[in-house]
């Protein structure tokens, strides 16, 4: 009987995560990414994982970039280092972009989903999850 309160508090969040791929699928469909500097990244996360595929080794260099570019310095490095691997499985840039952007877009809504039940409860948190997921903002740079 405990478990039927706990699968009720969360059904909204699985439609949140039903939702979010459906909203975000128009960045399946414009082919490249939008935001300003999106493709420099991306050529770093496909950089890494080429040089990666080759070596076995995680680059610390990248010659492409003003002649020459130390890598994971300047820019927090965590989202090359998760992306290069996901780049490595499915080899192909623009479908790595399409991943994470549905990835960071769930774990966001999940995490004012969560944020807002704490404090107003289940209604106003799906609300709250449903208005970040349809945010412009979060449909066109995610």
């Amino acid at each position: 009987m405990k478990i039927l309160p706990r699968i009720k508090d969360l059904s909204p969040l699985f439609l949140i995560w039903v939702l979010v791929p459906i909203l975000f699928s128009g960045i399946f469909t414009t082919g490249v990414p939008s935001g300003s500097d999106t493709l420099g990244h991306l050529a770093k996360v496909q950089y890494l994982g080429e040089h990666f595929n080759e070596t076995g080794e995680i680059a610390s260099w990248m010659p492409h970039w003003y002649s020459g570019f130390p890598l994971l310095k300047y820019y927090p490095p965590l989202w090359y280092l998760l992306a290069f691997p996901v780049f490595s499985i499915f080899g192909d840039v623009f479908l790595t972009y399409d991943f994470f952007a549905i990835f960071w877009g769930i774990l966001a809504s999940s995490i004012v989903y969560s944020t807002i039940k704490k404090g107003f409860g289940i209604s106003p948190s799906f609300f709250a999850a449903f208005l970040f997921v349809i945010a412009p903002f979060s449909i066109r740079e995610f």
